[in-house]
């Protein structure tokens, strides 16, 4: 993946943390001092939650920062556990490529009938749209680096 690519990226999932605690300390201070709470706090928080994860997912394939158990690489060749990792990293490819085809999917269909969030109504489409395009680029990630295991000696 680009520097920019996982700048940007890196600096929007900043800036969605950025907004939640900005969200939390105005929801905090208002209800607390004010006895007025933020009106749609939740929704921008859980929105903003949303995006920082699904944003963060190509970054964390990229990097190899996935959660992984080991427990049997001591037993095993160089050889053998490089197969494996390849087998995982694409069989990984294929569910989150089967994931973003199905969020598509659900997109489309949250588009259509106009869903939005109860308080505030802002539109789900853009954020299903988000967690489309992430999960299709972490499969791509995840097929790209197989095959460049694969030209490895």
């Amino acid at each position: 993946m680009s520097n920019v690519l996982r700048y940007g990226m890196g600096g929007l999932a900043a800036l969605m943390v950025m907004l939640m605690m900005v969200v939390t300390c105005i929801d905090v201070v208002g209800r607390y001092l004010f006895n007025s709470p933020l009106t749609g706090s939740f929704e921008i928080t859980e929105l903003a939650l949303a995006a920082m994860i699904f944003i963060g997912l190509p970054l964390t394939t990229d990097s190899d920062e996935h959660i992984r158990v080991d427990l049997m690489d001591g037993a095993m060749s160089t050889g053998i556990r490089n197969m494996l990792t390849l087998i995982m990293d694409w069989l990984s490819a294929l569910v989150l490529a089967v994931l973003a085809w199905q969020l598509w999917h659900k997109t489309q269909s949250l588009s259509a009938d106009g869903h939005v969030t109860n308080t505030l109504e802002i539109p789900l489409t853009p954020i299903g749209y988000l967690m489309t395009a992430s999960c299709a680029v972490s499969a791509l990630v995840l097929v790209l680096k197989g095959l460049e295991a694969i030209k490895r000696p």
